[in-house]
């Protein structure tokens, strides 16, 4: 499967997987990054006493941007697999835009999970169960 095509037609299922295993993959970073800046911040909470020339270390700078790397990543893959799972609706991939609208966007993704594709071919593409 061409991960980065928005051409064509995609899932429930594929979907889902996809969209669930790239959110596990953000928590598992996350958790990674608060590994690498605990340390780092002080034990009274009291930001003003945070050591900048330790927190701009090699390690906090590179957990950093491939936390940026994978937000990017994650982003491009998410819009692309919307579109297709918009394409398998029959919607136009224009209605990936709700991904960005705050709250509207769980709805939308929910709306992705559970409504069925078109059944058939559309005029995006063949039916992807019939392949």
């Amino acid at each position: 499967m061409k991960l980065l095509e928005t051409e064509g037609r995609i899932n429930r299922a594929p979907y889902i997987g996809y969209t669930i295993g790239m959110n596990v993959a953000a928590i598992i970073l996350f958790i990674a990054m608060l590994v690498v800046l605990i340390p780092f911040l002080p034990a009274d909470g009291d930001i003003d006493d945070i050591d900048m020339a330790a927190f701009e270390s090699t390690a906090v700078l590179a957990i950093c941007v491939v936390m940026l790397l994978f937000f990017v990543i994650s982003t491009i893959l998410y819009v692309t697999l919307s579109i297709r799972r918009l394409h398998d609706l029959e919607k136009d991939g224009m209605f990936v835009l709700l991904a960005f609208v705050p709250t509207v966007n769980f709805i939308f993704w929910l709306y992705l999970c559970l409504v069925k594709g078109t059944d058939g071919s559309n005029q995006y593409g063949e039916d992807p169960l019939r392949n």
